[in-house]
């Protein structure tokens, strides 16, 4: 591709730029840098140092707030600007006042009936906040007692605690760290797995990410294995173009892009609506990864694949996480070598 030389908008230094990008800044009257560095510096706002007015602090002013302020007076925050104003304001004169009860009149004859109500509840929790607070009964336990409303609050509390919120809403406590490490070990004695945070209910899961951080974190606190890299972002793009569901679906599908093993994505099974992983043309074989076998709803759909296999005499292979991530230290290039090696003909090198 033919090359121009151009001058940079910024630091004017020549550089060479391919004669159609050229062409095109040109036409659309955009100007043209040698770097990342000079168009950046271009876009920066132009600044000021200027110091404050109450506190003598050096604070930066952007030159068009610089050029429209008048009294060319700045301040580094808001108290500054209000102790300055008040110095010289003083108290309010008698006109003064008078002004201000007018404008609050045309204020309050603008406001809608709707908008009064919600200005007079808004005064109304302002006046409890500032004279201590509010007596209720407690609607679980009966119990009186004392709290401040926010005058920006929406509801008023109707519990003493969140214990008796709690009672009351879901009919028992929180769970305690000892109860909820107690629910795993009992779930897992009884089906001799790792159980995954989908399996558990919405109340068992926060308990424990408020008590151990992470779910994995939590898992090894009971004396199990956390079950890594088997869940991650979907839609994962292999090697050679095609799209996996999990970071182990991509792992097979660049194996066997690499070995040259001819494969489909997403095979239909026949007269279904499910989908095989894997079809492995030359070898005629269906190969599915089961990485959500562990879950009750998932074994279902296992089943019935396996089964439709059966009565269609298909060649088909089953993988599970524990094929590709078991306690062995061999790479997944050996694994799957080994794996694949009876299906295979001839077997890759």
């Amino acid at each position: 591709m033919t090359q121009v030389e151009a001058k940079c908008s910024l630091c004017q230094k020549t550089f060479s730029v391919p004669i159609k990008k050229y062409n095109q800044y040109q036409k659309l009257h955009w100007k043209i840098f040698c770097s990342l560095s000079c168009r950046s510096k271009s876009r920066m706002v132009p600044r000021i140092e200027q110091k404050c007015q109450q506190c003598g602090d050096k604070i930066n002013i952007r030159a068009a707030e610089y050029r429209r302020n008048k009294s060319k007076h700045f301040f580094c925050n808001q108290s500054c600007s209000a102790i300055f104003h008040n110095k010289i304001r003083g108290p309010k004169s008698e006109a003064e006042k008078q002004k201000i009860k007018q404008s609050m009149k045309k204020y309050w004859s603008t406001l809608s009936p709707g908008q009064k109500i919600l200005t007079r509840d808004k005064l109304r929790k302002s006046r409890i906040y500032n004279n201590g607070g509010i007596e209720k009964i407690c609607s679980c336990c009966g119990k009186t007692f004392r709290y401040s409303i926010n005058k920006f609050a929406r509801y008023e509390r109707k519990f003493c605690s969140r214990n008796c919120y709690n009672i009351f809403c879901f009919g028992s406590l929180p769970y305690t760290k000892d109860q909820i490490i107690n629910e795993i070990l009992k779930m897992h004695s009884e089906t001799n797995l790792t159980p995954q945070k989908r399996s558990c209910n919405g109340r068992l899961y926060h308990a424990a990410i408020r008590f151990f951080g992470t779910w994995n974190k939590f898992i090894k606190s009971c004396g199990l294995n956390p079950n890594r890299g088997r869940y991650r972002t979907k839609h994962l793009k292999c090697r050679d173009g095609h799209k996996s569901d999990s970071l182990s679906e991509k792992i097979i599908d660049d194996w066997l892009y690499a070995n040259n093993i001819l494969h489909e994505r997403s095979k239909k099974y026949p007269n279904t609506k499910l989908t095989c992983d894997f079809y492995l043309v030359d070898s005629d074989l269906w190969v599915e990864y089961f990485g959500l076998y562990d879950v009750k709803e998932y074994q279902d759909t296992m089943k019935i694949k396996q089964n439709i296999a059966k009565q269609n005499h298909f060649r088909f292979l089953a993988l599970t996480p524990q094929h590709l991530y078991d306690n062995q230290k061999t790479n997944y290039d050996d694994k799957l070598r080994k794996i694949f090696r009876p299906y295979l003909s001839p077997i890759p090198v």
